[in-house]
């Protein structure tokens, strides 16, 4: 028998940056409009001025202009940013006081929420804000710390 050259050939390269797909996720992350995968049309994530009224004085103690800032400096951010940014703007502590009259208790700690100050810190001048002013898909994810 005799040996045959066997071809060289050069699949084609998978470039997962320009599937479409891929493309709805990084235009959905930024806050651009975009088509779902069911073909809707989803627009812009634009800023609004909700007004919050918790306990907090979350419209009083921080300016429009300040949240305005904050909403489009987080939308510029990648996805693993924007969990960092998160992730280190809610304190976890132990609950101060219990209610239930039984000693197991579904509530494991207490999450404080803040946004930070002008210099980007999260420290004594930055403010603490209620749950509605915090992104509300992120909220589910960080029940867990």
């Amino acid at each position: 028998m005799q040996l045959e050259k066997q071809k060289i050939t050069r699949k084609r390269k998978r470039r997962v940056q320009n599937h479409k797909k891929t493309k709805h996720k990084r235009l959905r992350e930024a806050g651009q409009a975009y088509v779902s995968s069911t073909g809707k049309n989803v627009p812009a994530k634009i800023f609004t001025d909700s007004f919050c009224s918790c306990s907090k004085k979350c419209n009083s103690s921080i300016s429009t202009e300040r949240r305005k800032q904050i909403f489009e400096n987080f939308y510029s951010l990648d996805w693993s940013l924007k969990n960092v940014f998160n992730v280190g703007q809610i304190i976890v502590s132990e609950i101060a006081r219990k209610y239930t009259q039984s000693s197991t208790s579904r509530r494991a700690n207490t999450r404080s929420y803040y946004l930070p100050d002008e210099q980007g810190y999260r420290e004594n001048n930055s403010h603490q804000r209620g749950r509605r002013l915090f992104p509300r898909r992120s909220t589910k994810r960080y029940r867990q710390l």
